[in-house]
Order: C-alpha cells, then structure tokens, then sequence
C-alpha cells in the first residue's frame, strides 16, 4: 500500500513555487550560505521502494542540505518524520528538515526577511 499521494491542491502546488523562488532569490534567509539549485518534488528511494518525496530540496556544495515541506491541511506526520529520519541516517547525510505552512506563503506579498518556519530535523 502506497502512502504518497500525487493530488496535491492547487494551493500547496503552488506554494511550493513561490518558496523555490524565495529561496533561489534569498537563500540567507533561509540558512543557506551556499545555494546551488533547489528541486521539488523529488523521489528518494531504497532498492527500488519510495521512502518519502520532499516538497523542495536545496543543495549546497557539500550537496543537499535542506528539506522543506510545505504544509496545507495537515502537518508533516510521525510516519513520514521517521522515515526521513530513517532514509537520511542511512546515507549518513546531516540534513535539515523545515516544515512552512501554504497559507502563510500565500499570505506574502514578497520575501519575508525572517520565514516562520518549524524545524523538525
């Protein structure tokens, strides 16, 4: 049984645009000294089984350094923490996990200097 849905609202679709702009326009915003491309939506496996698809990944130099996930109608849950958690001890990466929500992303009128963001890793 799968547990990713690929029905995301026109909302949350579209925030998560407007935070790779944010972030491609002020990553120092955002803790990112050294941005080298965001991407959304990208599906990270194991063997062949999704584990978890994070709404924005940054990159730095040192390669992934951030995960974001915006979130419309429910917070990030414990199942998918845990397997974010689980996936990136596995490949021993120190990455860091931000949760922002869609409504105060469409609520801007442009870059926040300080994003209300909720760190979960």
């Amino acid at each position: 049984m799968s547990h990713f849905k690929d029905n995301e609202s026109y909302l949350h679709n579209h925030a998560i645009k407007v935070l790779e702009q944010w972030i491609n326009k002020s990553p120092e915003r955002f803790g990112i000294s050294e941005l080298l491309r965001t991407e959304k939506e990208r599906t990270l496996c194991v063997g062949g089984n999704i584990i978890f698809k994070p709404d924005l990944i940054a990159y730095e130099t040192n390669g992934i350094s951030k995960f974001f996930e915006v979130c419309y109608t429910n917070p990030v849950s414990f199942y998918k923490l845990n397997r974010i958690q689980w996936f990136c001890g596995l490949h021993n990466w120190k990455i860091q996990l931000f949760e922002i929500k869609a409504e105060y992303i469409m609520k801007r009128t442009g870059i926040p200097l300080y994003p209300e963001m909720k760190q979960l890793i």
